[in-house]
């Protein structure tokens, strides 16, 4: 009888011990936490159902994040970053370690589409983050970044006081004499 007992308590200790070592490792995956959320933003976990984002919500490495025209949210990260993610967005954390013993660490992120608003904690600090874009890849050190994607495409500026030789130096008359250059062309 003493036999099945000790047998019982040894299968008991492998089964409790083999469940407290996955922990660690599922809490390695998460990258930050929901902050705020106003009304409709959802993520969608790598190889995972999109879910309605809530306050205090993990959110993890690879996650997605999309918000609807009326939805934004806020990521807070371990290492005091936060990551405002406007209305009609869609980014990625492709990555995010941080080591909070040495105060170092990496991120990266994707904007694919909307306004993302990065307020840099101790990863920018000391090694800096990485936002990708359609168009460019950005490097942030330090303080805080606003990442506006609009569309892929891409519109030249409006040009003001062109002057043309012989041309009076008001705006309109710039104006329409670059309208009739580009015009002839």
């Amino acid at each position: 009888m003493l036999f099945s007992k000790e047998t019982y308590f040894t299968s008991f200790l492998t089964v409790l011990l083999s469940t407290t070592a996955l922990i660690p490792a599922a809490e390695a995956q998460n990258s930050g936490r929901v902050g705020a959320v106003n009304l409709d933003a959802t993520g969608t976990p790598p190889g995972a159902g999109t879910r309605t984002l809530t306050i205090g919500a993990n959110v993890i490495y690879k996650e997605r994040v999309q918000t609807s025209a009326q939805g934004s949210t806020q990521i807070m990260f371990p290492d005091t970053s936060t990551l405002n993610v406007g209305s009609n967005s869609n980014i990625v954390i492709d990555e995010y370690v941080y080591d909070p013993n040495a105060g170092t660490g990496k991120m990266v992120a994707t904007v694919s589409k909307g306004v993302m608003r990065f307020v840099g904690g101790q990863i920018s600090h000391t090694a800096g983050v990485t936002v990708k874009t359609p168009v460019a890849t950005l490097g942030i050190r330090g303080g805080v970044a606003t990442v506006v994607i609009r569309s892929r495409r891409v519109s030249p500026a409006p040009i003001r006081n062109c002057r043309r030789r012989g041309a009076r130096s008001s705006s309109a008359t710039s104006a329409q004499s670059l309208s009739r250059t580009m015009s002839a062309r």
